[in-house]
């Protein structure tokens, strides 16, 4: 008896696969071989005539079932709101997708509560001022969202540059999320920079800022981040039928994203959020790693 109520308890300690099912759809699950195992496992239990090792092998094929079985986690994504899929025949221009990302954002919600107003209108100005381009020279790796470049003395002199991948990524997740959040986290730094305080010295506090302010774009236009969950959720779904690198790389950057949202804005978090992105002091571009700006 002792043996089979360990092995149980050991079975249900260990980490098993874990299937998300849409809640419109239905269940491949099979758990009857489980039920099997218990009802085997209860008829042992029972038999006093068996002996030890008879109990302990009817255990291990109890503790086999549970560890090898997948658990499904059922969610009504039907119920939840979804960010419309993008019509783009084509990769779009850096203005189609600033143009469509405004709209998108209009119809959302209205005018950004501050601080996150600064940023936007830091984002207008230097997008007017023709501050704001295309990596079409493919300068930025793969793992590159963004990037400000600029001469720490010259606050004029800043540049914010999308990856080459930005249009591409668009045409699967949307000009939201792969232009704009990009926009806003870079446009933080342009503010860091005008107040003097953006240096390859001080990577994460500048870091700290930006990724702040992308926060507050993500949550003001998503609160709660449900369409970001879904989108990776859709994803993560396409990925096991239909796998491209060009899904895979819209994942990756959708899960950083999503990672962000899970730091609830908090300072802490987002600190270690930043650690675990690969930022470091004296660093400003990282090494290779998940998608971030």
């Amino acid at each position: 008896m002792s043996s089979v109520a360990l092995l149980f308890l050991a079975g249900l300690a260990q980490a098993v696969p874990v299937t998300v099912i849409d809640g419109s759809g239905s269940s491949s699950l099979h758990p009857g071989q489980i039920g099997y195992e218990v009802g085997r496992t209860f008829e042992t239990v029972r038999d006093h005539s068996l002996s030890e090792t008879k109990v302990y092998i009817q255990g291990r094929r109890l503790h086999e079932a549970v560890t090898r079985a997948p658990v499904a986690v059922r969610a009504d994504f039907q119920g939840w709101p979804t960010e419309p899929s993008p019509d783009y025949q084509d990769p779009p221009s850096l203005k189609r997708l600033r143009d469509d990302a405004q709209a998108r954002r209009f119809r959302i919600s209205a005018a950004p509560p501050p601080p996150l107003k600064e940023v936007v209108e830091r984002a207008d100005s230097m997008y007017e001022g023709g501050r704001m381009h295309l990596d079409k020279d493919w300068r930025l790796h793969e793992h590159e969202a963004g990037l400000y470049e600029y001469e720490r003395s010259k606050p004029e002199s800043g540049r914010i540059w999308f990856s080459a991948y930005t249009p591409l990524i668009a045409q699967v997740i949307g000009p939201l999320y792969a232009q704009w959040a990009t926009e806003c986290h870079e446009s933080a730094h342009a503010l860091t920079h005008e107040k003097g305080e953006l240096s390859p010295e001080k990577v994460v506090e500048g870091e700290l800022v930006a990724f702040q302010a992308q926060f507050q774009c993500l949550n003001f236009v998503d609160p709660g981040g449900w369409r970001l969950a879904k989108l990776r959720a859709i994803l993560m779904k396409e990925m096991r039928y239909r796998a491209t690198q060009l899904k895979s790389l819209a994942l990756k950057y959708v899960t950083a994203l999503d990672l962000l949202m899970g730091t609830r804005g908090e300072e802490d978090r987002i600190r270690e959020y930043i650690k675990n992105m690969g930022y470091q002091e004296g660093h400003e571009r990282r090494p290779p790693g998940p998608v971030s700006s």
